[in-house]
């Protein structure tokens, strides 16, 4: 039976599908920022989400609507919309984010309720711009909570960043917008950032996201990755709620891992949300839910990537070959940034010394994509040098070292071709 939340200054409204092992923490963490009330929209999970939902909502902590949608359309706008019919009167505030995504407080505002209010009654919405966090250099999940595994993010200013998410008042709202990160309001309403300031669409991307980004106040932290073991088996498999097209692949985990700036979830935060999260644990655990539901966490621990990944932080590249044809010497490999990219720079030298005037060709390595397939196709390098550009000591045995400057790295040289006596001018 669906229950019908109390009346509360704000309720958070998502929609779920498979995220049991991150359920808990999400709550737990926007309990001790002082919500109290959520409504779920379960899209049919098959994790034991629905069972601890299930449980949690026979406890009062929160009401949640089994929702499958239409075949065929992206389901997230039409749960908002049944939501917003549904309980738009359980709350003066109504917050719509995803699970991978917990509202976040500025230096002087531990508490939404208390932000929402001494908001202006003319702003019918707040825009959260997203501060998305990458992996943190995780390949496997490892031990503890999200908000403590990932803490590194993209800048502020990354175009990313300008996304946004809505926190609507309810007397306020008509019904979703166009996108899932807007809502059409009242003709005397209209929708502010948490410092005041107008919210001005993009002015290439439109509606959705915002023209500048503001982390005053309130921010949506977006742990949109996470481990890319998690991103393999949790993300990639579900697909997204806002379109019916599967578009998870890896290039989006790579333009997503976003690790730029070290910034943790402040200690405070941290032991409140570890606190709520094992009582929550503990009222479970009392009401008789079986305890794989309660700790549905430690699933993630044994999980491993499903592909090869570059070595978080570092680029990587094979010299393969050395060869003399047509008066020069060749050197065929490959080489990736630490992103994937493939480099624009390349540096040469021999014996220590450095050589110019060579000449530089990318082409795809299909071998290259198939193991990394979240990389750019023109991983493929071949460096050709005039051969009167060369000058070393045979008796020597010079090594020949290819690096990237802009990669920061140095290929391997895996080579197993000497270079030639005839060459010594």
């Amino acid at each position: 039976m669906i229950g019908s939340p109390k009346k509360s200054k704000i309720a958070i409204a998502a929609i779920f599908k498979n995220e049991g092992p991150y359920i808990l923490e999400w709550l737990a963490f926007h309990r001790a920022m002082g919500v109290e009330n959520f409504i779920i929209a379960e899209n049919g999970s098959s994790d034991g989400s629905l069972e601890l939902l299930s449980a949690l909502q026979n406890l009062g902590i929160v009401t949640f609507m089994p929702y499958q949608g239409t075949a065929g359309s992206p389901p997230q706008l039409s749960a908002y919309s049944e939501i917003l019919g549904r309980y738009k009167e359980s709350a003066d505030w109504l917050a719509f984010i995803d699970a991978d995504e917990f509202i976040f407080p500025s230096a002087d505002c531990n508490s939404i309720p208390d932000f929402l209010g001494i908001v202006d009654e003319h702003i019918g919405a707040i825009a959260l711009n997203w501060a998305t966090y990458g992996s943190s250099f995780r390949d496997v999940p490892g031990t503890g909570m999200v908000i403590e595994r990932f803490v590194r993010r993209a800048k502020e200013r990354h175009a990313i960043n300008h996304h946004y998410k809505s926190i609507v008042r309810t007397t306020a709202v008509l019904d979703t917008g166009d996108n899932p990160h807007v809502f059409r309001l009242k003709q005397d309403f209209d929708m502010r950032h948490g410092n005041g300031a107008p919210v001005l669409s993009h002015p290439r991307h439109g509606a959705g996201l915002s023209q500048t980004v503001h982390w005053s106040q309130l921010r949506l932290n977006h742990y949109v990755v996470k481990s890319k073991a998690e991103f393999d088996h949790k993300k990639q498999p579900r697909g997204r709620a806002t379109t019916s097209k599967a578009v998870r692949d890896d290039r989006f985990y790579s333009a997503h891992d976003l690790n730029d700036v070290y910034d943790p979830a402040p200690s405070w935060l941290v032991k409140a949300t570890r606190q709520e999260m094992s009582g929550l644990r503990s009222r479970l655990l009392e009401a008789g839910c079986p305890k794989r539901l309660v700790h549905l966490d430690e699933n993630l621990e044994p999980l491993a990537p499903l592909r090869p990944v570059l070595k978080k932080g570092e680029g990587q590249g094979r010299l393969e070959s050395i060869a003399i044809e047509d008066g020069m010497l060749k050197l065929r490999g490959w080489a990736l940034k630490p992103r994937g990219e493939a480099p624009q720079s390349f540096a040469v030298a021999l014996g220590g010394n450095s050589i110019e005037g060579f000449l530089v060709e990318r082409f795809s390595r299909g071998d290259v994509s198939r193991q990394f397939p979240s990389v750019e196709n023109d991983s493929g390098l071949l460096i050709s040098i005039p051969l009167d550009r060369l000058s070393y000591d045979v008796q020597s045995n010079p090594q020949l070292t290819v690096s990237s400057p802009d990669g920061g790295f140095t290929l391997v040289n895996a080579a197993t071709a000497v270079l030639p006596p005839q060459l010594l001018p």
